[in-house]
């Protein structure tokens, strides 16, 4: 009867393991990765007008569409490694709110009097479990196309020169 027991709990761990498809994914435990879509403001010189003040981040206001989007402030981290490439987005606007279309007008108001058109196209991926991300594949800013530096395959940073 021993043996009866073994052989039972063995068969039916063979099988288990021998039915476990490594290609699917737990949907329930699946965490898509989000995209991420940073924006620099500098001036001629490269400089970043947030650091050296020029631009006050509170006073900064953005709309998508004609409609108030998501954005928050990435500041400097002092606990950051100097030679990480994610230093670049220091001082930046992380944009969280993507157009509906793959066509997006982003206003970017830097203050009362200035602000910044910005058209953005988009691209959506499909992602597993039925998520998808969208990242920005080129941005328009005084009919002068904006050149994305891809921090990783969903985070892109673009520097706009004001």
């Amino acid at each position: 009867m021993k043996k009866f027991f073994l052989y039972l709990i063995i068969s039916s761990l063979w099988v288990a393991c021998s039915q476990n498809n490594k290609d699917e994914i737990d949907c329930a435990l699946y965490d898509p990765p989000w995209s991420h879509f940073y924006m620099k403001f500098v001036d001629s010189e490269g400089n970043n007008l947030i650091t050296n003040g020029s631009i006050h981040p509170d006073s900064i206001h953005v709309e998508i569409d004609s409609r108030n989007a998501y954005f928050q402030l990435i500041p400097v981290n002092p606990d950051a490694n100097p030679d990480s490439k994610w230093n670049a987005i220091e001082n930046t606007i992380e944009i969280i709110d993507f157009p509906a279309h793959t066509k997006g007008n982003y206003m970017i108001y830097l203050n009362s009097q200035d602000s910044i058109p910005l058209e953005v196209t988009m691209q959506k991926i499909n992602m597993a479990c039925g998520y998808s991300i969208t990242i920005p594949l080129e941005a328009t800013y005084k009919n002068k196309e904006l050149e994305f530096i891809e921090l990783n395959s969903t985070a892109y940073l673009a520097e706009l020169e004001w």
